[in-house]
C-alpha cells in the first residue's frame, strides 16, 4: 500500500510538522512507501496560496499512484484546504484518512454557518477512517459523523537518560497568546517574586512577543527570559535543565511540548482540556487546574517552592507515563494497523 500525506511544510513551527516528522524518522514498513506533500509554509498569504497550489497540482499528476491519502487537518483554512484534496482523491476513488490536529477544531465546527457544517460532515462521513488525538476528541468528533475513528496519542522520541533535576526552574513552550495561557503565567509569576527568588522561568515561542516583552519590563521580572523557537539540542538543554513545565491553555489537543518536557522527567502544571487530562495524573505525574485559574496556579507553585510534594519522584512519575503510553514505536504501530484496517 502507498501512502501520500499531505499536510503543514516540515519545517513549518507547530506540533504537526513535529509529529509528521517523527513519523518519517522512524516509519520503516516495507510494502508501505510513504510520501509527504505541503499544503502550507510560513509566509505571507501569497507565499501560502503558491504552496497550496503547488501541491494542488502535484496531486493531480501523482495521486493516481497511491492508494490510501492521509490528511492532517486542522480548523479554518486548514480544513478549506484539504477539503479540495478530499475531493481530488473522491474522484480518483482514494481511500481517505484525516488526521485531525487543532485546538480549536469543535468551536470551528460549532460556530460555523450551516452550509460550512454540511462540508464538515460530508468530509468526515466521506472519509475511510479519522485518527483523533485523544478518547475525549473521539467523543467530540462522534457527534457529527460515524466514521470509525481511531485513537493515536501524538508521541515522541525518548531521550535515553534523565538525570534528577536540582531546581525548581520553570519553562514554557508554545505559542505566546492568551490560548496558552503565558499571560496567566506571567502574572502568577509576579506575584510569586514577592515571596520566592531561588528559581528562574525560561518561555519559549513564537506568537505575541512584544506584548510579553512589554509585560516582563514593566513588572521587572527580571527572573523572566525569552528565549525564542527553540528546538534541538537547545530545547533539549532546557527541558534537562528545568523541573517544572507550565502550559495553563485553555484549548488544546494533545500538545507536543507537554509530552516532550515529560520525556525529560518535567513536570507538568496544565489543564482539564483537550487530551490533557488523559496523559497528567493529579499530584501523581503533575498537576492539573482549570484553564484561567490564577489563584490554584500560584497555590501549586507556592507549594512547589515550599517543598511541599516530592518532585523526584513525581518527575520518575511524567517520564515513566510516556514510556508506557506516548512513545514513538507504540504510535508508529498503531498508525500502520490502522492504515490496513
Amino acid at each position: 500500500m502507498k501512502i501520500l500525506m499531505f499536510g503543514p511544510g516540515r519545517k513549518v513551527k507547530g506540533g504537526i510538522s513535529t509529529v509528521v516528522n517523527l513519523y518519517f524518522s522512524d516509519w520503516d514498513f516495507e510494502g508501505f512507501p510513504m510520501k509527504y506533500i505541503s499544503t502550507m509554509e510560513d509566509g505571507r498569504k501569497i507565499k501560502k496560496t503558491f504552496v497550496f497550489f503547488l501541491a494542488m497540482v502535484k496531486a493531480v499528476f501523482i495521486m493516481p499512484f497511491y492508494d490510501l491519502i492521509h490528511l492532517h487537518m486542522a480548523s479554518n483554512n486548514s480544513f478549506n484546504r484539504k477539503r479540495y484534496l478530499y475531493m481530488l482523491a473522491k474522484v480518483y476513488n482514494k481511500k481517505v484518512v484525516i488526521h485531525l490536529h487543532g485546538a480549536e477544531f469543535m468551536q470551528f465546527y460549532q460556530f460555523s454557518k450551516p452550509t460550512k457544517q454540511k462540508q464538515i460532515r460530508e468530509v468526515f462521513d466521506g472519509a475511510h477512517g479519522i485518527i483523533a488525538l485523544s478518547e475525549q476528541w473521539k467523543t467530540n468528533i462522534q457527534t457529527f459523523t460515524d466514521t470509525p475513528i481511531q485513537v493515536i496519542y501524538n508521541a515522541v522520541r525518548l531521550p535515553r537518560s534523565v538525570q534528577p533535576k536540582k531546581n525548581k526552574n520553570i519553562c514554557f513552550l508554545g505559542r505566546i497568546g492568551e490560548r496558552k495561557g503565558v499571560f496567566d503565567l506571567l502574572e502568577v509569576i509576579q506575584r510569586l517574586n514577592m515571596e520566592y527568588q531561588d528559581y528562574e522561568v525560561f518561555i519559549g515561542g513564537d506568537g505575541d512577543i512584544e506584548r510579553m516583552n512589554t509585560y516582563i519590563q514593566a513588572h521587572k521580572l527580571h527572573n523572566v527570559h525569552y528565549v525564542g523557537w527553540i528546538g534541538g539540542e537547545k530545547k533539549e538543554a532546557l527541558l534537562r535543565d528545568c523541573a517544572i513545565f507550565a502550559l495553563p491553555s485553555s484549548n488544546e489537543g494533545l500538545p507536543m511540548a507537554l509530552l516532550e518536557a515529560m520525556s525529560y522527567g518535567c513536570i507538568p502544571i496544565s489543564t482539564y482540556v483537550g487530551g490533557i487530562p488523559e496523559v497528567i495524573d493529579h499530584e501523581k505525574n503533575g498537576f492539573l487546574m482549570q484553564a484561567k485559574d490564577q489563584e490554584k496556579l500560584y497555590t501549586i507553585l507556592k507549594n512547589i517552592m515550599n517543598n511541599g510534594y516530592d518532585l523526584p519522584k513525581m518527575s520518575k512519575r511524567a517520564r515513566l507515563s510516556i514510556e508506557n503510553k506516548y512513545s514513538l514505536p507504540n504510535s508508529i504501530k498503531k498508525l500502520y494497523a490502522f492504515y490496513q484496517h
